[in-house]
């Protein structure tokens, strides 16, 4: 994963099958020029294309990836979605062909039957001590994506999610959420840009400044990105009955919850601050 200037490192780089260090991350802050979240996103949309001949973005249909998409699309940079057929993500998956098919997009697509996909995601994740199986499977579209000499992009890296459960639009000191598995393919050996959002600290930060804190997470999103509002969709019922069995559940999947505002300071101070995960 390309993370511009090292402006935020992780621990997952000292993590092994031996060494299940608990998630952290650290912001390695530096003079950035604030810009709209817009600008930012065009801006490192181009860089992207710019340092790479083959652009790949991950592409579910969820507006976050759509989103990542959209920017390349509208900057008329080449880009060629990846779309994952699975027998658990039939409803989200046809947003991401509606969208291929009305901005007549070419994707690449790759097909994995249920027990393939499982022994895809637990090989994968177990060779490198993480503890979200679901990223394994990422971390193999990585491998397939290297072989074309390509870079993957994802819609990672967003600093909202809803199990962060704060009400934005009353209280100053919601919370961000940061889910180590947004980061695992920042140490996939390929040259993947992997997460867009956290690409850069100038985009980073816009998020924050330019998003219009009203309550609802995913309105709070589809507005800033501009696109069609959609409620969060999820992988089918059976798909997370088969995750869970294979899961340890003695290990817990690191998540950092930090105040907003602590958050938004760590960006503008001189010395590096780290957060630790709620595990």
């Amino acid at each position: 994963m390309t993370i511009k200037n090292n402006w935020m490192t992780t621990s997952l780089s000292k993590r092994t099958p031996e060494n299940l260090c608990d998630f952290s991350i650290t912001i390695n802050p530096h003079p950035f020029i604030a810009d709209s979240f817009e600008n930012n996103s065009k801006r490192v949309a181009r860089e992207i294309c710019e340092k790479n001949e083959k652009v790949y973005v991950l592409y579910s249909g969820g507006i976050d990836s759509e989103y990542v998409l959209k920017v390349f699309l509208e900057e008329k940079l080449p880009v060629t979605p990846v779309l994952v057929v699975t027998p658990y993500n039939k409803i989200e998956l046809e947003y991401a062909v509606k969208f291929c098919v009305e901005n007549k997009l070419k994707p690449f697509i790759l097909k994995f039957e249920k027990r393939e996909m499982f022994n895809i995601m637990q090989k994968k994740c177990s060779e490198k001590g993480y503890f979200s199986f679901i990223a394994g499977l990422h971390l193999h579209i990585c491998d397939i994506i290297s072989e074309k000499g390509g870079t993957v992009v994802t819609g990672y890296g967003e600093p909202f999610a809803p199990s962060a459960g704060s009400n934005y639009k009353e209280d100053i000191n919601s919370l961000i959420n940061l889910i180590e598995v947004d980061f695992y393919d920042q140490y996939h050996p390929g040259n993947h840009v992997g997460s867009f959002f956290t690409y850069d600290i100038a985009l980073q930060y816009s998020i924050l400044t330019d998003i219009v804190y009203d309550g609802n997470i995913q309105d709070m999103k589809c507005k800033l990105y501009k696109v069609p509002h959609r409620q969060k969709v999820y992988w089918d019922r059976e798909f997370y009955i088969v995750f869970n069995a294979l899961k340890d559940p003695s290990i817990k999947l690191g998540e950092i919850q930090i105040s907003l505002e602590k958050y938004k300071s760590s960006f503008l101070k001189k010395e590096s601050t780290t957060f630790y995960a709620n595990v």
